[in-house]
């Protein structure tokens, strides 16, 4: 089991595409961002945790969102929750 920092990672705000996060009420059930992509939020939300763990997996450590995205951190970024965390 790997547990996922839906906290920090925000997979129901997260655009699995593009991983923009968009505030969203509870009543917004599509997800549709400004990228283009569209899917039901529920499934999107699955989505951004299933890649995250995936990157992880590939990895051996917790990847940041920029990392994800192909953007390289500033010197000052860290991963927000360092992999010894994750147990």
């Amino acid at each position: 089991m790997i547990e996922v920092p839906t906290r920090t990672l925000k997979p129901s705000q997260r655009c699995p595409a593009c991983l923009r996060v968009e505030k969203k009420t509870l009543s917004q059930r599509m997800h549709c961002c400004r990228c283009g992509h569209v899917e039901p939020r529920d499934a999107a939300s699955g989505r951004v945790a299933l890649n995250w763990v995936l990157g992880q997996m590939q990895s051996g450590r917790e990847p940041t969102l920029r990392e994800r995205a192909g953007v390289a951190p500033p010197a000052h970024e860290t991963p927000s929750i360092p992999q010894d965390w994750m147990g």
